[in-house]
């Protein structure tokens, strides 16, 4: 009996009745192997969906039917075919064409020392919008909250006062943590978004913006004083 693995790997995200395209990529010694029964069968480590695998096996059998193949149960085949598959989720917008191609550092001349700083892993740039969108509403709440407790106690003793200017220093923080760790020390620096080969300063000056009078406020709140 001549026995032969053929493996296809096959995107996940249809399950619907129609078959989808499907290639067979197929690899052999010397001559190609000759036609014969097959049997479809499931690789160890797919994930435990049945429908989904059938949908996919059923492709396969279709596409090994069209070059010469028999289809064969599991016993008396000449040849077995293990069908692998895997799940995968792309995350689209702000994530994946801005954040995701900073992190992977796809814009930059690639240089080998420093390509092992790089992070390709899809869960990377949601990871990072999602930092990026808390500490940027973080800044804005708590600025905003400063900066009506102040107005409003403008007559008032000056620890409610204070009270109003910590709320309004904490999210100046928490801007420059966001504008000027986040994007200038560790987008431009770490991952070398400064040597972008298209706009190659462009996420540092524009973090730049949001950074100074962010920081200009907070030196502006902590030298402020209680008048004497």
């Amino acid at each position: 009996m001549r026995s032969a693995i053929v493996r296809a790997a096959l995107p996940s995200g249809a399950s619907s009745a129609t078959v989808p395209s499907v290639e067979v990529t197929r690899f052999h010694n010397g001559s190609p192997a000759q036609t014969g029964s097959i049997a479809v069968q499931e690789i160890p480590g797919n994930p435990d969906v049945g429908l989904e695998f059938r949908t996919y096996a059923g492709a396969v059998s279709q596409e090994l039917q069209r070059v010469g193949f028999t289809s064969a149960g599991d016993a008396g085949s000449d040849y077995v075919a293990l069908v692998g598959f895997r799940r995968s989720f792309r995350p689209t917008g702000t994530a994946r064409n801005a954040v995701g191609p900073l992190l992977a550092m796809q814009d930059t001349y690639q240089t080998p020392g420093l390509m092992w700083r790089a992070i390709r892993a899809d869960w990377a740039c949601m990871l990072g919008l999602a930092v990026i969108t808390t500490l940027e509403t973080l800044a804005g709440l708590f600025a905003a909250a400063g900066v009506v407790l102040m107005i409003g106690r403008l007559k008032g003793p000056y620890a409610a006062f204070a009270k109003g200017k910590a709320w309004a220093m904490l999210g100046a923080l928490c801007a420059i943590a966001v504008w000027g760790v986040g994007f200038m020390v560790v987008a431009g620096d770490w991952f070398m978004a400064w040597q972008a080969k298209k706009d190659p300063l462009a996420v540092q000056l524009g973090a730049l913006i949001y950074l100074a009078p962010n920081a200009f406020a907070l030196l502006f709140l902590m030298l402020q004083r209680e008048p004497r």
